[in-house]
């Protein structure tokens, strides 16, 4: 690797680097479900013990447009589940976030429809 492209490669790095490091953390203990103060931010479910985030459906929350993304993050022992919505689909099937620092990114990709890609357990 030519070292022009190893430095240019440094800097898309470091941008993406100080881009996660202006990112909300909204930390919560309790389940929860994905809301418009959640999109481009961390939501870091921080507990002993399991909890659960539901991704909701267009008429629950109309602030979540397509294209919209966040992370969830585990920050603490109990494991995360994610679960769509009662009109929503994910079009991941994943059990949980299994393990303190595990992190899942979610996309919304079309009406009612979540992606969700990460370092979690299925």
């Amino acid at each position: 690797m030519s070292s022009v492209h190893a430095s240019t490669r440094s800097v898309g790095i470091q941008k993406r680097l100080t881009a996660l490091e202006k990112m909300e953390v909204h930390a919560v203990t309790v389940d929860t479900t994905v809301g418009a103060l959640d999109i481009n931010a961390i939501l870091e479910v921080t507990s002993g013990t399991g909890k659960t985030v539901t991704f909701p459906q267009d008429s629950a929350d109309t602030k979540i447009l397509i294209g919209h993304w966040g992370l969830i993050r585990q920050g603490g022992a109990g494991a995360v589940s994610l679960v769509a919505g009662a009109s929503a689909t994910i079009n991941e099937q994943i059990a949980d976030l299994a393990g303190a620092g595990r992190v899942a990114r979610w996309t919304k990709v079309a009406a009612n429809t979540y992606d969700i890609t990460g370092n979690y357990v299925s």
